[in-house]
């Protein structure tokens, strides 16, 4: 089970049904060794997210993480094929969903 699942496992544990799902199960991930990058459909539940989840799921990984893994937390729209990732007023073009960095991967329904 790689980080983030370990801590949705966290989340799905201490969160409602309706947090869960409305919060959390939107989100996207990317993860590597020193960063996890979540992706959410918009900018509201990005913002919500990291107003009252992002330094819970911090604390989560920290306590789970053998090294120090920063959280990125940005939004992710689907134009056309495309996908632009905002963050702050920056602005990223990407193709596809998958880079250098490996695939997106969300959560499944249950």
């Amino acid at each position: 089970m790689n980080m983030w699942e370990q801590c949705v496992e966290h989340l799905r544990a201490e969160l409602t049904a309706q947090q869960f799902n409305v919060w959390i199960r939107p989100l996207m991930v990317e993860e590597d060794q020193s960063e996890l990058r979540l992706y959410a459909p918009n900018r509201f539940i990005a913002e919500w997210v990291g107003d009252h989840f992002q330094n819970r799921i911090e604390q989560i990984l920290e306590q789970r993480s053998p090294a120090p893994l920063r959280v990125r937390l940005q939004t992710i729209d689907r134009m056309n094929g495309d996908y632009e990732y905002h963050r702050a007023n920056q602005h990223h073009r990407h193709q596809g969903v998958e880079d250098n960095r490996g695939p997106l991967y969300g959560l499944e329904s249950h």
